[in-house]
């Protein structure tokens, strides 16, 4: 107990909060330095940068972002932040996508890659066609680890090219936002390895020409096969990539707060076992001290309304899954389309 006090009186850095600093105007080097000087003289000591680049979200919410996300100019920008919160003792994370979700490399990943790129098989005409399905972005599939492969060359490697000499020191940890997979994509790779561990080809699955109980297996062995891929693909690679190169690896899934996340990463205990510290995401009142639905939290024309004050136990996933993973910590971000907060309220999300 009496270590714990002490502790309570001299908390390390790394269980301060970690604030998000966004990018979404010109970034200039004086700027960098007067807002570094400012959070650090406000009590802020972690940050992580998230670029909102003119790409990310051109029509409902544009920005003045410049210069581009991951170019050399940007890059420069980046690693003279660091250097600057270096002298400031303050730590950095990287933010690993330009917005999110996670894993395009603001498009980077798959661009090129038209191997890469998500495919859905689509019924036209009596016949079924597998036609891509990765949108604007090109949104990978990250059950294939050369999805993975590619993201980390475009992002993390980048990265470690302009500031490795910081990492473990004041660069401490990559923090991943909401990647996600579509359990109704369909890839021959991974067709295949599915027909090596369960024995049987799921195209029949896809085109509905099963019976109901072959679907319903096929469907489950499906998502069972696809969410393996997933842990062991995209979290478990960036993982060990963060380890190898003395950082941490966090973040947190999409949907999480809701049941909703069965449909975008299948088993979320064990994705989050794969991080060193499991996150949940609690931007927008879903943890309140209010009476459930009370308060209607209205995201814009383009998003609608959502329920808050909901207060359910999704929380618990992240802590739980640090506890089966045996680590010390988990995450939750929070506040960030919260609105306008007093203390008390925020001591009671927290």
């Amino acid at each position: 107990m009496n270590g714990i006090v002490k502790l309570l009186h001299n908390v390390p850095d790394e269980y301060y909060p970690f604030y998000s600093w966004i990018w979404n105007d010109k970034i200039e080097k004086e700027e960098i330095v007067n807002q570094l000087i400012k959070m650090k003289v406000a009590g802020i000591i972690n940050i992580y940068i998230i670029s909102e680049s003119k790409k990310f979200r051109p029509v409902y919410m544009p920005t003045y972002a410049e210069p581009e996300y991951l170019s050399d100019e940007y890059m420069e920008l980046f690693s003279f932040a660091v250097e600057e919160a270096q002298k400031q003792g303050m730590h950095v994370w990287i933010y690993d996508e330009d917005g999110w979700p996670s894993g395009s490399c603001g498009g980077k990943t798959a661009e090129t890659r038209e191997n890469l790129r998500v495919k859905k098989f689509v019924k036209e005409n009596d016949t079924y066609v597998l036609k891509d399905m990765s949108g604007e972005k090109f949104y990978p599939n990250l059950m294939l680890e050369e999805s993975t492969d590619a993201f980390i060359k475009e992002t993390h490697e980048k990265y470690k090219s302009i500031c490795a000499d910081a990492f473990g020191k004041t660069v401490t940890g990559v923090f991943t936002d909401e990647p996600h997979i579509d359990f109704f994509s369909y890839d021959e790779k991974i067709a295949d390895s599915f027909e090596e561990r369960y024995g049987y080809r799921i195209e029949e699955y896809f085109k509905k020409e099963l019976s109901k109980e072959k679907y319903n297996i096929a469907q489950l062995d499906w998502r069972e096969h696809c969410t393996n891929l997933f842990a062991e693909n995209y979290f478990k690679k960036i993982r060990d990539w963060c380890r190898e190169n003395g950082l941490i690896f966090t973040g947190h899934v999409n949907m999480d707060h809701t049941g909703a996340f069965v449909n975008s990463c299948g088993n979320i205990l064990q994705i989050l076992r794969n991080f060193d510290i499991p996150g949940i995401d609690v931007i927008f009142r879903q943890i309140y001290p209010d009476e459930e639905g009370k308060t209607v939290y209205s995201l814009g024309n383009d998003f609608g309304t959502v329920l808050t004050c909901e207060n359910k136990f999704f929380p618990r996933f992240a802590s739980s899954a640090a506890r089966q993973a045996g680590v010390q910590r988990a995450l939750a971000e929070c506040f960030a389309v919260y609105g306008a907060m007093r203390y008390n309220k925020m001591r009671y999300v927290i």
